[in-house]
């Protein structure tokens, strides 16, 4: 089979907390998830001070071709990051795709109050949210950011190998700014049925490298009994839209 040329919508990179450094770079890691792009997570993100964060992403993208970062979200009202509207000035210069969460490392209650004026700055930026379901993170949150900000795009992935279609498809049908990244959603059938549910503009091809095998995905959409122009939708297309409307209307 010819080689894909993908956009991956997730992966992970950096040094977790009280572990060394990565031995590979992240263009040798995208290498190895057979990425010419991606939107990596700095794992950096949740265990360091936000302002060192942020410039460790930005060094990341201006060394990296291809690498897109996400910043953390945090209520800006306690100054340890700028607003939405300054950090956003930037991301077209340092390559960031948008904002992921994580609430319960920092402290902050999940429900949309405590980031109420971020999120709407997302939702009128047309800025996507990155969210990740693992841990303590629930769809309960994640509807309730919707109900609040309907018109918010979110790249929703999930840490689990059952297909829970009884889950996903009512948040699907119910908020149309929710886009699947499809590295936990290796099962007969899946990208024929989300496609007919939904349609492709809603999936977003992802690896999760290191975490899981980028090749099954790949092999997923690439077989799947749906036109060549939806697979490059999810492949790569639909991820270049969502990041290309960033700030307009």
């Amino acid at each position: 089979m010819e080689r894909i040329n993908v956009f991956d919508a997730r992966i992970e990179y950096g040094r977790p907390f009280l572990k060394p450094a990565p031995e590979r770079t992240l263009a040798e890691e995208m290498r190895l998830a057979d990425a010419d792009e991606a939107v990596f997570v700095s794992r950096e993100l949740f265990w360091l001070p936000p302002q060192r964060s942020i410039g460790i992403v930005n060094e990341r993208t201006a060394t990296t071709p291809g690498a897109w970062g996400v910043y953390l979200m945090l209520p800006a009202v306690a100054g340890e990051t700028p607003p939405v509207e300054t950090l956003a000035e930037g991301f077209a210069e340092h390559r960031i795709a948008g904002f992921t969460l994580g609430n319960d490392r920092y402290g902050v209650p999940y429900h949309p109050l405590m980031l109420k004026d971020e999120l709407a700055a997302c939702e009128r930026l047309h800025i996507p949210l990155f969210y990740h379901r693992a841990g303590q993170l629930s769809f309960e949150f994640l509807c309730e950011i919707m109900e609040k900000h309907p018109a918010l795009t979110v790249a929703l992935s999930i840490d689990e190998e059952w297909p829970n279609a009884r889950k996903l498809y009512p948040l699907m049908k119910a908020y149309e700014g929710i886009h699947l990244c499809l590295s936990e959603h290796v099962w007969m059938g899946a990208i024929e049925d989300l496609t007919a549910k939904f349609g492709a503009s809603r999936l977003l091809y992802s690896s999760s490298h290191p975490r899981r095998y980028a090749g099954g995905t790949v092999l997923m959409v690439q077989n799947a009994a749906i036109p060549q122009e939806d697979k490059d939708l999810i492949f790569r297309g639909n991820l270049k839209r969502l990041i290309g409307g960033i700030g307009h209307d």
